[in-house]
């Protein structure tokens, strides 16, 4: 079973890190970064490559990537977040909820949930009210997105649909990717601010690996982002975003990088060198 959950979580991984990736480029605007591609490790014993080479100005420039955690003491790569394990019931109904609208339509979206905070179920058993949500959700997302640009559903908008006291709000984007779209659950509630001493967790993580990355290029970026698709990762950046840009991280990567996943928006960081 556990092998199962862990090859499920590479999978998500996977994905998001393509989804992000690509949206990163698409921020940085940098005409000069070429081929970046996955780089798989060939030789046993080897360090781990970073997760995208690319070429730039005639340089190999390895771009590792790791997802931002609210919970500080999140284990890197096995499962995330512990604050992922309360989304469980909830990622249930929406990927049930994915699976039955994609057969209906060959849209690809990426679908961002709220969850009320009062909302929770009563019993095990609520089987017949947990279909009910995913028909409704279905009903929703047909009736009011457009398929075009990001649409943030209202609580009025939701009430139409009998899911106001389920979810505190729902944003939906296109979503152009080569891999499987994403439909998740954030925390709901109040937003935790991006913290730059979690940020420093990541980038401490990933300075010991650093040496091994170079071993695959000439020069290593490090990009940190947000999914907005869970309770460990939905953040905002409004009210600490003067220290981040302002503080020195402790690391050699060439390049440090925040992205906010949702919003796209990009920060490079300052590092002491």
């Amino acid at each position: 079973m556990q092998m199962g959950v862990n090859k499920n979580h590479a999978e998500r991984q996977t994905t998001a890190e393509e989804h992000y990736f690509q949206k990163f480029l698409s921020k940085l605007q940098d005409p000069s970064i070429t081929d970046p591609i996955t780089p798989k490790l060939s030789v046993t014993g080897m360090p781990s490559p970073p997760d995208r080479i690319a070429t730039r100005n005639n340089r190999q420039i390895g771009i590792e990537l790791c997802e931002y955690f609210v919970d500080l003491n999140s284990p890197d790569q096995v499962e995330g977040s512990p604050l992922r394990r309360e989304e469980s019931e909830f990622n249930r109904i929406i990927e049930t909820a994915k699976t039955k609208f994609e057969r209906q339509s060959s849209r690809q979206l990426r679908v961002d949930f709220s969850k009320n905070s009062s909302w929770k179920f009563t019993n095990e058993n609520d089987r017949n009210l947990k279909r009910e949500i995913v028909d409704r959700i279905v009903t929703m997302i047909n009736t009011i997105y457009s398929g075009q640009g990001v649409a943030a559903l209202s609580w009025h908008q939701l009430s139409v649909f009998n899911l106001q006291d389920v979810f505190q709000s729902v944003w939906i984007e296109d979503y152009h990717s080569k891999y499987p779209s994403l439909w998740a659950m954030n925390g709901g509630g109040g937003i935790p601010t991006v913290l730059h001493e979690n940020l420093d967790v990541r980038v401490q993580e990933k300075n010991n690996k650093l040496s091994g990355y170079l071993r695959y290029c000439d020069e290593c970026w490090l990009l940190i982002y947000t999914t907005g698709g869970g309770m460990s990762s939905w953040v905002h950046i409004s009210d600490s975003r003067e220290t981040i840009e302002t503080y020195k991280f402790e690391s050699s990567f060439s390049r440090l990088f925040f992205l906010e996943g949702f919003t796209g928006e990009l920060i490079e960081l300052q590092t002491t060198g």
